[in-house]
This record gives structure tokens, C-alpha cells and sequence, in this order.
């Protein structure tokens, strides 16, 4: 089962992270981003034809949560369920409900799922992002996710998440990471992109001093920044992910 943590974790790190591999994309477009944008939607015809690894996902997922706790990444299991979109909802639990699994996010007929002769499984046309933008995210979303995966920046470090171990090994806390030679310490590990690391904080700081206001508006399904009280809600607020 998943809680509406676990899922909006699912959904926000696999639509952002990754998008559809197009033909002749210079700068790859996550799912969300591309959603943001309003972009129509692509045929099979326009797709590369590439293929990614299961297992690279994990890897990544799980990179992406090696500091967070435990308690929000879902096992491999459960992520084998995800990725084919059947992961069981909680009796009740509306917020966890709402999110897409993966299939919405990259429907079948244009992903197909399928497996190698090595006994490895693959999913078609689909790209790994390390450097998403962010831009057209919400406040609360990115203050959310800050909260929760305890990152400060979005940009990751493309070998490390790929060669990343997974939750079931025991690895999640005791990852290698490859730091660059201008990198410092372990705390500055892939936050090379200093313009976008200061928008992520000054977005989240706006946001915390905005749930330290007055109540005020918000969507029913996003947390208030950091340990701040959650904002106060009116009753016709719901939730437009997708």
C-alpha cells in the first residue's frame, strides 16, 4: 500500500526526471514540464525508438530519496507495481488516490513495456533528465518536495543516480557518490547549477513565510513548507494534477 506522501513522491520524481524521447529534441521535456507547457501530444512516429531499464528507474528513484526516510520509498515490489499501474491505494485514502501511476504518465502504446534476452525489462522511449527545469512548478510543490526528499536542488548527478543501489540492498544511505572536481563537500554534491539551486530556495522561503501568514488559499493536496503549519483551506479546493 502507499500513503499520500509515498505517492506524490512517485509522481513527482518520475514526471519530472523523465520525459519522452523525441526525434531530433535538443533539450529533453519531462512529462509535467511538457503538460505545464501545454504541448500537444506526440505520435509513435515521432519518438527515437531508445529503450531504458527498469532497473535504471529504481536506481534513480532511489537516488533521488537517499535522504529521505525510509518510511516514504516504496520497495522494489511496490515499484514493480507502480511501474505497470496497479500499485493498491489504501481503503479511504482519497489523497493518495489522485495521483497517476505510471502508465498515465507514459501510456503504453507509446512506452511498451518488454523484456530483453539478458532477462533484463525495458520500457521504450523514454529519456532520463538530471537537469530538470523548474520554472513552471508551484511553490508548494517544490517546498513539498524539499520537504520530503530533504534535497536542495533538483539537478542531479547523472552517473551516481544510474549506478545508484537500490532500498532492498541496503544501499539507499551508503551511496558512492562520483563528486566533480569543483564540487566540495558531500553537501554541495550536484548542486553545480548555482542559479537554479537559488531559485529552488527562494521559492521554498517564500512559500514558508506565506504559510506563516494569515490563512490563506491553497490546493488541498500539497503540505506547507518545511515543519510550518499547513495552510488553511476552503472546502470547494481540490487538486488538479493532471
Amino acid at each position: 500500500m502507499r500513503n499520500k506522501d509515498q505517492s506524490f513522491l512517485l509522481y513527482f520524481i518520475f514526471g519530472t526526471y523523465f520525459g519522452p524521447d523525441l526525434k531530433g529534441e535538443k533539450s529533453h521535456k519531462s512529462v509535467l514540464q511538457r503538460k505545464a507547457e501545454g504541448l500537444s501530444s506526440y505520435t509513435s512516429d515521432e519518438l527515437a525508438g531508445s529503450h531504458i531499464e527498469t532497473v535504471q528507474l529504481e536506481r534513480i528513484y532511489y537516488y533521488v530519496l537517499r535522504k529521505a526516510n525510509k518510511s516514504l520509498v516504496v520497495n522494489s515490489p511496490l515499484l514493480d507495481q507502480f511501474f505497470k499501474g496497479n500499485l493498491p491505494t489504501p481503503h479511504g485514502d482519497e489523497a493518495a488516490a489522485i495521483y497517476p501511476q505510471f502508465p498515465d504518465l507514459f501510456p503504453l502504446e507509446l512506452h511498451p513495456h518488454s523484456r530483453l534476452k539478458n532477462g533484463y525489462n525495458i520500457i521504450g522511449n523514454i529519456v532520463f533528465i538530471h537537469n530538470p527545469e523548474i520554472s513552471y512548478m508551484r511553490i508548494e510543490d517544490i517546498a513539498r518536495f524539499a520537504r520530503l526528499s530533504r534535497l536542495e536542488d533538483f539537478f542531479l548527478d547523472r552517473e551516481a543516480a544510474r549506478l545508484n543501489g537500490s532500498v532492498d540492498s541496503g544501499d539507499l544511505y551508503n551511496v558512492i557518490v562520483r563528486e566533480a572536481k569543483s564540487m566540495g563537500d558531500l553537501s554541495n554534491i550536484g548542486y553545480s547549477l548555482g542559479s537554479q539551486k537559488t531559485r529552488v530556495r527562494d521559492k521554498v522561503y517564500k512559500y514558508q513565510h506565506l504559510c506563516m501568514a494569515p490563512p490563506i488559499k491553497s490546493t488541498s493536496s500539497t503540505d506547507a513548507a518545511m515543519s510550518y503549519k499547513d495552510p488553511v483551506l476552503t472546502k470547494d479546493e481540490t487538486v488538479k494534477w493532471w
